[in-house]
C-alpha cells in the first residue's frame, strides 16, 4: 500500500530562504549600480579634466614664448575624452592709461600721439566638455563652469623697479589669430602655435606692438567677454583692480586701480601679440 505524498517543511524553508537571499543580493547591485557608477563616471570626468588643467599648464607656456618671440614654433599634445577643444572669439579688452586719479586725463605712449590706450580681440583655446570649460587666453589658464571662475594659471603680468625707483607694470596682451580650428571626441589634439615669420599666413598678421606709457597714476580695464568674472578674479585678487560700478553692466566690466605712491606715478609696458595657433590630430 503507497504511503500519502506529503510536502517537507525543509524544502519550503530552503525555497524561500533562497528568494529572500537572491532578492537581497539584486537588490544590493541595484543600489550599488545606481549610486556607485554615478560616482565613479564623476571620478573619471573629474581625473580627466585635472589632465586637461595639467595639459593647459604646458599649452599656455608655449603659446607664450612663441607670443613674447622667446621661440618662432612650439608643439604640444593634449588628451581628449570626449569633449571639443577649439579656438573662437571671446571678446574684447581695452586699457587706458590716466596721468590723474580722476581719470580724465589719458596718458599718450611714447613717440606717440594716441590717447586711445590699448584695445585687443580676446581669442581663446577652449576645452569644453559638459558645463565645465577650460581656456587658454591672455596668456593665462581659467576654468570656468555655472559657479565657479577659478584662475588655473596667472596670465604672464608682472611688476619690477627700475634703477631710478620708477615701479613699471608690463602688461603683455596675447591674443590668437582668428580661424576656426576645432577638434572633437577622444583622440589627441596637436596644439601649434607659430609667430608671423614662422607661419605662412605672415602677410595677414600685424607684428607685436610695444607701448610705454610714463607717469600713469589711474589704469582702467573695460572688459566686455565671455571670462569676465575670471578676468575680474585674477585682476582683483593679484592686482588689486576694483570694479567701477558705475560703469559697469551686466555685459559690461570696468575696473581701475589707482596708483597714488609715487606722486609721479608709474610706468606701464605694454606688448600686443597674436599668436597663429592651429588644432590638428595627433598621433597615439
Amino acid at each position: 500500500m503507497l504511503r500519502p505524498t506529503r510536502w517537507s517543511d525543509a524544502a519550503v524553508s530552503e525555497s524561500i530562504g533562497y528568494v529572500i537571499i537572491s532578492g537581497i543580493l539584486c537588490s544590493l547591485l541595484a543600489i550599488i549600480f545606481l549610486m556607485g557608477y554615478p560616482l565613479y563616471n564623476n571620478y573619471v570626468d573629474q581625473s580627466h579634466l585635472q589632465n586637461m588643467m595639467e595639459g593647459f599648464d604646458l599649452v599656455s607656456e608655449n603659446g607664450n614664448n612663441v607670443a613674447l618671440l622667446k621661440t618662432p614654433y612650439q608643439q604640444s599634445e593634449i588628451k581628449l575624452y570626449g569633449g571639443n577643444v577649439g579656438i573662437r572669439g571671446v571678446g574684447t579688452m581695452r586699457v587706458q592709461y590716466f596721468a590723474d586719479l580722476a581719470g580724465t586725463t589719458p596718458v599718450a605712449p611714447t613717440g606717440g600721439s594716441s590717447t586711445t590706450g590699448d584695445s585687443v580681440a580676446l581669442r581663446a583655446l577652449e576645452y569644453s566638455k559638459d558645463d565645465s570649460t577650460i581656456a587658454y587666453l591672455l596668456g593665462g589658464v581659467f576654468k570656468r563652469d555655472e559657479h565657479t571662475y577659478p584662475v588655473i594659471k596667472k596670465p604672464d603680468i608682472y611688476s619690477y623697479t627700475r634703477a631710478d625707483g620708477t615701479p613699471v607694470l608690463y602688461l603683455p596682451l596675447i591674443s590668437l589669430y582668428e580661424n576656426t580650428y576645432s577638434l572633437a571626441g577622444t583622440t589627441l589634439a596637436r596644439i601649434s602655435f607659430g609667430t608671423l615669420y614662422y607661419s605662412k599666413k605672415n602677410q595677414t598678421v600685424s607684428q607685436p606692438v610695444f607701448n610705454i606709457y610714463d607717469h600713469v597714476r589711474l589704469v582702467k580695464i573695460t572688459l566686455e567677454s565671455d571670462y569676465n568674472d575670471c578676468l575680474y578674479t585674477y585682476f582683483h585678487d593679484e592686482w588689486g583692480f576694483d570694479k567701477d560700478m558705475g560703469e559697469s553692466t551686466a555685459d559690461k566690466l570696468v575696473m581701475t586701480k589707482a596708483y597714488s605712491n609715487p606722486a609721479t606715478g608709474i610706468t606701464v609696458n605694454t606688448v600686443q601679440s597674436f599668436v597663429i595657433a592651429s588644432i590638428n590630430t595627433g598621433t597615439d
